[in-house]
């Protein structure tokens, strides 16, 4: 055996236990059936799979598409001209720019998603400033709505879009 294949086989070995075994035993169970509460039946099936292809789960699989293209769209046209603003900035702006891109790598997914509860909810900031300002004379239902689940994602999304496109530029 040569000796890049013995230097590579703990990390083959890591990824087959921490990654392929566990893929094996969902694929193991996916072919189990259930009980109407849950629970596994260990006899072979095939009826998971097949009730993939009912109409519920096809309509959720095409929402899921066209959500995750909306953001990928979305996401490039706000990342990829910050991502080149960024590229052709003085040195010490690049650094205070890319500083502020990965500032949400920094904090927890769950406190960030909690945050945009706080901005967008009835009794939110948003919904506080159009009001004590007269623009609006009931609050606005920004939360729970696809517009609130695309905005989160692409807030999410966005440092993934300019990171790997201003080191490209």
């Amino acid at each position: 055996m040569r000796r890049g294949q013995l230097m590579a086989a703990p990390a083959i070995g890591w990824l087959a236990f921490f990654f392929a075994i566990p893929l094996l035993i969902v694929v193991g169970i996916s072919f189990l059936g259930r009980t109407p509460y849950g629970q596994l039946i260990f006899r072979f099936t095939t009826e998971n799979y097949r009730r993939f292809f009912e109409p519920l789960y096809l309509n959720i699989l095409a929402y899921t598409f066209g959500m995750a293209l909306a953001v990928t769209f979305i996401a490039f046209l706000l990342g990829y001209p910050l991502a080149y603003a960024l590229a052709r900035a003085r040195r010490s702006w690049q650094q205070i720019g890319l500083l502020l891109v990965m500032i949400p790598f920094w904090i927890n997914f769950l406190i960030r998603s909690y945050a945009w509860v706080i901005i967008l909810r009835s009794q939110g900031v948003i919904n506080s400033l159009l009001l004590s300002a007269g623009l609006i004379d009931l609050p606005l239902a920004l939360l729970y709505n696809d517009g609130a689940v695309l905005l989160g994602l692409v807030y999410t999304m966005l440092p993934f879009m300019v990171l790997p496109a201003y080191v490209s530029i």
